[in-house]
């Protein structure tokens, strides 16, 4: 066990171990209540009288405790009976939880730090309640009905932390707002320098006489017309942003959240506080933990509502359109960790959300309003096209071996059924694995159509541009993002805002199996009814990073026409990749092995890099030669991913 004595940094070898540890410093822990009148904070650093003093300490106080906090955090509390020097925590118990941090504020000078912490024991009341621990002031408090020197220490510092949030409302000064870049003109160094000058009177200076900021090096009269022009923009975040900036809320972020509710935010933020996980960035727990320091309720309805929807959303982020109901009422216990409420509890919390319109249930399965929506508006568009006939193209067996003789191969039996198939109906879906033709066949799908109809327009697009521009290349068609062929910008898929319609007779889309049901959704509305809506991707590849896996649900269901490609021309016949590759997908576990797929056994991870590493290239290089190998590996950021193996 190791103990470092200003962060309270402690390592154990088991559980015993750390409970006895607890056992025995909260023996040698002691409350002190004192009058606020009685206390006051000094500077203890080596030029300070205190320093040399050590009969104005309390009894036990060592002189190593002295010298130890002289070349740390340099301050001491007086009380009646002597000083104390006090630990980064209380320091942080007066300062950061006053919200007056800032990165200016370590960089004064000891007594200019002793003068405001003096000036925020104010805020305490009459009386203040004061931790000592290991000769040191651990953390300072008020106003306590509890008798906290019965708890064991961790839940002590824990209780006194939620005093502590819930007693300061919010401080006039926060100089993480001024070196935000909110202000234009005032970054970082602008702001310690306002903050020398001023102290706690900076933003009331700036609020209220703002040409003394002409007093400050480095700020002329048209710099303080700038930053007078975006003080006064930015006014209404300044509150926002500083109330936040202790629970971890980014300004940016902040600034956001007022410009979403406007004047309304300061009354969201401290009495429904749970509103704040609508805003994408801002988690249920950040939220909790401000709702906490408002004393908001651990079992209130508001609470468990807001855990419930938040469950969800965490769920769709990993891709899901819904849960189980069990599974969702357990994730939501399990993120609420709250003693005492139940699972019927948090169940009737649900049903209540089902019966107000914010969750759908369906079955054993519960849904975001939204999200169920989403997804009962696909399956509708979706037989809306499947009940669409498309007038077929009559020579098309004579356009396919006109095509074969143009591009030189013949078509295997399954790409001329997809070729047919995405020509003669009104939703088709072709899918196969890599080398199974796909490319090929988009190719012969769209110069079959321009000969056959070369008036009407093709809208020819993928799910980013990276895979738009592949598609160009290897087909020689112009290609577009979706978004791009929808008119909207990226994010906006989920939104209210209506895609542009797609004036196409023929829409071809890549990559399919990245497509979420909200981007799917816009594309299905902006593709007219009558048109050739062809979707091609890999049903085998992951799922989309999106919610929904909207390719392998649909080839699932049974209602749109699909023709699977199976063969690999890739590789050369016989090879054990492309076999294996199948038998993979389809389930079976017994593989073949041979010179060209073999299995190498590693204890580790790093071993399997190194092996890799080490062997090189295959036993049996290619006839194309070693320039044409292509190493198979994990992605960058892993000791077998490309970055790693690519160094050495």
């Amino acid at each position: 066990m190791s103990n470092c004595q200003d962060n309270y940094c402690a390592t154990f070898r088991n559980y015993p171990s750390l409970l006895l540890y607890q056992e025995e410093q909260a023996t040698r822990s002691q409350w002190e209540r004192h009058r606020v009148k009685d206390l006051r904070v000094e500077p203890l650093d080596k030029a300070a009288p205190l320093y040399s003093d050590l009969s104005s300490f309390a009894s036990g106080v060592s002189r190593d405790a002295v010298e130890d906090t002289a070349k740390n955090l340099g301050l001491a509390m007086r009380m009646a009976e002597g000083c104390y020097p006090i630990r980064d925590t209380a320091y942080k118990s007066l300062l950061g939880r006053a919200k007056i941090s800032g990165s200016a504020l370590p960089k004064l000078k000891r007594d200019t730090l002793a003068s405001v912490l003096n000036a925020r024991l104010g805020l305490y009341g009459a009386e203040a309640l004061l931790l000592i621990r290991d000769e040191k002031v651990t953390a300072v408090h008020a106003d306590d009905a509890a008798d906290y020197s019965v708890l064991p220490v961790n839940e002590l510092l824990r209780a006194l932390q939620n005093k502590l949030d819930k007693r300061f409302p919010g401080s006039k000064f926060e100089n993480g707002y001024l070196s935000s870049g909110q202000i234009k003109g005032i970054g970082p160094k602008m702001a310690e320098r306002l903050y020398d000058a001023f102290g706690l009177q900076a933003l009331e200076v700036l609020d209220k006489e703002p040409e003394r900021l002409l007093e400050v090096k480095g700020i002329t009269e048209s710099k303080l017309e700038k930053i007078k022009s975006s003080y006064l923009m930015n006014r209404g975040a300044r509150d926002v942003i500083a109330f936040l900036a202790p629970h971890g809320v980014s300004p940016n972020r902040a600034v956001k959240l007022y410009q979403e509710y406007k004047g309304q935010t300061m009354d969201i933020v401290k009495n429904h506080p749970y509103r704040l996980c609508e805003l994408a960035g801002i988690g249920f727990k950040t939220a909790d933990t401000i709702a906490y320091s408002m004393g908001f309720d651990r079992l209130s309805a508001e609470r468990v509502d807001a855990a419930l929807l938040y469950t969800l959303t965490e769920a769709e982020e990993n891709g899901h359109l819904c849960m189980e109901k069990h599974a969702f009422i357990n994730a939501c216990l399990k993120l609420l960790d709250t003693e005492g409420l139940t699972m019927m509890a948090a169940a009737n919390r649900a049903a209540k959300l089902v019966e107000n319109g914010q969750l759908v249930s369906f079955g054993k399965y519960v849904y975001r309003t939204k999200t169920a929506h989403a997804e009962s508006h696909l399956a509708q568009r979706i037989r809306q096209f499947v009940r669409v006939q498309v007038q077929g193209i009559k020579t098309l067996d004579n356009e396919l071996s006109q095509e074969e003789a143009r591009l030189g191969v013949q078509f295997a039996p399954e790409q001329r059924e997809a070729i047919k198939m995405a020509l003669s109906h009104s939703l088709s879906i072709i899918t196969g694995g890599p080398g199974t033709g796909k490319t090929m066949i988009q190719r012969a799908i769209l110069d079959i159509y321009k000969r056959h109809d070369p008036e009407e327009k093709i809208c020819y697009c993928a799910p980013t541009g990276r895979a738009a521009r592949r598609m160009e290349d290897s087909t020689g068609f112009p290609a577009s993002t979706i978004h791009r062929a929808l008119n909207l910008m990226p994010g906006e898929e989920g939104g209210q805002n209506s895609p542009e319609p797609i004036d196409a007779k023929l829409v071809l889309v890549d990559e399919v199996s990245m497509l979420d049901i909200y981007l799917a959704n816009k594309l299905l509305d902006a593709v007219m009814l009558g048109s050739r809506l062809v979707l091609i991707g890999d049903a085998d590849q992951l799922p989309s990073v999106g919610t929904g896996a909207v390719l392998s649900e649909m080839i699932t269901s049974g209602c749109v026409p699909v023709v699977r490609l199976d063969k690999v021309f890739r590789q050369e016949a016989g090879s054990r990749i492309a076999a294996n590759a199948k038998l993979i997908r389809n389930g079976y576990k017994t593989l073949e092995w041979g010179e060209d797929f073999a299995f190498v056994e590693s204890p580790s991870i790093e071993g399997s890099a190194e092996k890799n590493i080490k062997r090189g290239v295959p036993v049996r290089p290619l006839r194309r030669g070693r320039r044409h190998l292509r190493p198979v590996r994990p992605v960058y950021g892993h000791a077998q991913g490309a970055g790693t193996q690519g160094h050495h």
